[in-house]
């Protein structure tokens, strides 16, 4: 593949240029894209131009929310709270390690870095950042790269909206690395928005000191083509995670979830539940690992990957891997894909309930598993909103009725 950057100052990065000059782009033998369609994912030129400010804000809370548009902070004037701190970095100080391609790739696209930090002993409740980028011709590839350090015995609730457009095949690859101090608790609720000529890469990579606490619980839906890179290191002891998505696909769409959940310590947690719900064409890839340490006794870890088809044509890949060199450990994982329940309709149905409902009853249901974990109230129905709005239940009960008839 070429890489045609028409702004030279974007690309010169010694660490990123390093990495792709030896690992390249991602191709079907590198560790995790095997069943990805790279050709989807990447244009045949990479474009790097002046980024559009432009911004169309989803905003659920008008207050503590950070709003970035192409990589750049646009508010950062405008930003008014005590407990969060907000430093501003260029391209020469980046000096994080470079784990993949699209990291590299992120690195080299913009020159605006910035490192977020939360005080120590503080509680926030309503903390947002949202990532707008539109995308054209003479511009398809944009990123953004973000440091957030949660402050020890801080409690912090943040969403995460990352919403994109483009006429044309266009890609955007999101970086954020997140510390967590120890005793410190992040609850991160995470969606993404693109239409179909726009492939988004999210890359979080997370490290938990002691006693600490991070919950992700991500929503794909509407996006052509999603792929989230997530990396989770339980570095000390007593460090729990807590990992949720719902993928919600149709017609041509695509969702490639990516997880790598690393025990270090002893007496660490951790917890995975990804669920798809599938339809048309679409196709979904879960590869989900969890490796623990030799010597990190005492580990409890459970993953679980399920879907449901609601087309014959719609199709799964999933992967969940167990890595453990230590034996005092409780381990387990699993994966289904199946149908709705004809037995758990006609039983609905014999309660006085018609199919359609029954049909709609089940497939929230399923869905609510997921979203039940949302604490907050705002965004529990914002990603209800999205779900519902996404997923005509009504309808598609309808379809597939008429359809079995």
């Amino acid at each position: 593949m070429t890489i045609n950057i028409i702004n030279s100052d974007f690309a010169k990065h010694n660490n990123a240029e390093l990495f792709l000059g030896k690992a390249g782009l991602p191709t079907k033998k590198t560790n995790g894209y095997k069943f990805t369609p790279l050709s989807k994912i990447i244009p045949n030129e990479l474009n790097f131009n002046e980024t559009s400010t432009n911004f169309e804000s989803n905003s659920i809370w008008n207050e503590s929310c950070l709003k970035f548009s192409g990589g750049k902070l646009l508010n950062k004037k405008d930003f008014n709270n005590n407990f969060i701190e907000i430093e501003e970095t260029t391209k020469e100080n980046y000096n994080k390690e470079i784990k993949n391609s699209f990291q590299a790739l992120s690195v080299l696209r913009i020159d605006n870095f910035y490192k977020i930090k939360v005080s120590a002993n503080t509680k926030i409740n309503n903390f947002k950042i949202e990532n707008f980028f539109n995308l054209a011709e003479s511009n398809n590839y944009d990123a953004y790269c973000i440091d957030l350090e949660i402050g020890e015995n801080s409690s912090v609730d943040l969403f995460e909206i990352n919403k994109a457009t483009s006429n044309n095949q266009s890609i955007v690859s999101a970086v954020m690395n997140i510390k967590l101090a120890r005793n410190a608790t992040l609850r991160h609720y995470s969606m993404t928005e693109a239409n179909e000529d726009v492939s988004l890469i999210i890359n979080r990579f997370v490290t938990l000191l002691e006693s600490s606490t991070y919950t992700n619980i991500n929503f794909d839906g509407g996006s052509g083509l999603n792929r989230n890179d997530i990396e989770v290191v339980l570095k000390e002891k007593y460090a729990h995670t807590n990992l949720y998505g719902l993928y919600a696909l149709k017609e041509n769409q695509f969702s490639d979830n990516f997880i790598n959940v690393h025990h270090q310590a002893a007496e660490t947690t951790s917890n995975q539940l990804f669920k798809g719900i599938l339809k048309d064409k679409s196709r979904a890839v879960f590869t989900g690992k969890v490796l623990v340490d030799a010597g990190a006794n005492l580990v409890n870890s459970s993953q679980l990957n399920k879907n449901i088809l609601l087309d014959n044509s719609a199709h799964v890949q999933t992967e969940p891997q167990l890595e453990v060199y230590t034996d005092d450990v409780k381990c387990g994982h699993g994966a289904t894909v199946g149908q709705l329940s004809d037995e758990e309709i006609f039983y609905l149905e014999s309660r006085g309930i018609s199919k359609e409902h029954a049909f709609q009853l089940l497939c929230q249901a399923y869905a609510n598993e997921i979203l039940s974990n949302i604490e907050s109230k705002e965004v529990m129905n914002f990603f209800k909103e999205r779900l519902y709005g996404h997923f005509d239940f009504s309808s598609m009960a309808k379809n597939l009725i008429e359809s079995k008839k």
